[in-house]
């Protein structure tokens, strides 16, 4: 099924969400680890499906009171990447737009290899170098069916793979009511990985060619390497592993393997 042609996006709104609280002055400034100086510059890219119909002017608002609420904990997200190895925690916000999505949900989900068509679906392209160094964007799609797809970028000089899961789930959580056990985050990498200090080292755009590969573990296949998995002696008298650490271990094993055969030494 071909999309791209039939992907029809309009942006109706973009509003900027500032955190519900101020950050503290003694704040105001956040020096990068060692580490994610040199982290990949593009952004992070992160979708979220969600079929069916909902009353989303309902749903946007509590999404934008509750990205508010999570930012002044998460206050680096809404702040500004002045260098590469600092943060301007400057409460400038981050840009949550909303766009209408000509066509059904299912077209997207049925046509995870059109990686152009899903970009559209995000606040900006994962390696757009921006006017401001924005840390998070936001969109949020409206399909004719009803379905919607939340979009986010955020940058990988300070947000990686485990802090991204940690911000969404909070999000997530704050926007469900469920306050009881708030996710504070800690922001002390700096303290074990000291920066560095590199003026004039500013991002730049330079992914001209990408190739994407997809492996697809059905059903079948992720309980036979559970099954697999769960024979090893090591988990004796312990918790299984889960499908994600069973298919995970699988991965790892494969690397170390194509490595020992590339350095025989």
């Amino acid at each position: 099924m071909e999309m791209i042609n039939s992907l029809k996006i309009e942006i109706i709104s973009t509003e900027t969400i500032k955190p519900s609280s101020p950050t503290p002055s003694t704040h105001r400034h956040h020096k990068l680890s060692f580490l994610d100086q040199f982290a990949p510059a593009s952004y992070t890219p992160l979708l979220f499906f969600y079929p069916g119909d909902a009353d989303h002017r309902d749903r946007c608002r509590k999404l934008k009171e509750s990205l508010a609420e999570t930012l002044s904990r998460f206050y680096l997200l809404a702040g500004t990447l002045v260098e590469d190895y600092l943060v301007e925690c400057n409460d400038e916000g981050v840009a949550f737009s909303e766009a209408r999505v000509s066509g059904s949900l299912s077209e997207v989900m049925e046509n995870p290899n059109d990686v152009a068509s899903l970009h559209r679906l995000l606040p900006f392209h994962p390696d757009a170098v921006l006017e401001r160094e924005c840390i998070l964007g936001v969109q949020y799609n409206v399909f004719e069916c009803g379905g919607a797809v939340i979009g986010l970028c955020v940058t990988h000089k300070v947000v990686d793979g485990t802090s991204a899961s940690m911000f969404t789930k909070a999000w997530a959580s704050t926007c469900r009511g469920d306050s009881q056990y708030p996710i504070v985050p800690t922001f002390d990498a700096t303290d074990l990985f000291p920066a560095i200090e590199i003026r004039g080292n500013k991002r730049q755009s330079r992914m001209h060619k990408m190739i994407t590969r997809r492996f697809i573990f059905n059903k079948s296949n992720i309980a036979a390497l559970k099954n697999q998995a769960n024979s090893a002696a090591l988990f004796l008298n312990q918790r299984p592993p889960s499908r994600v650490e069973s298919v995970s271990g699988f991965l790892w094993n494969r690397f170390i393997a194509l490595s020992h055969q590339k350095n025989p030494n």
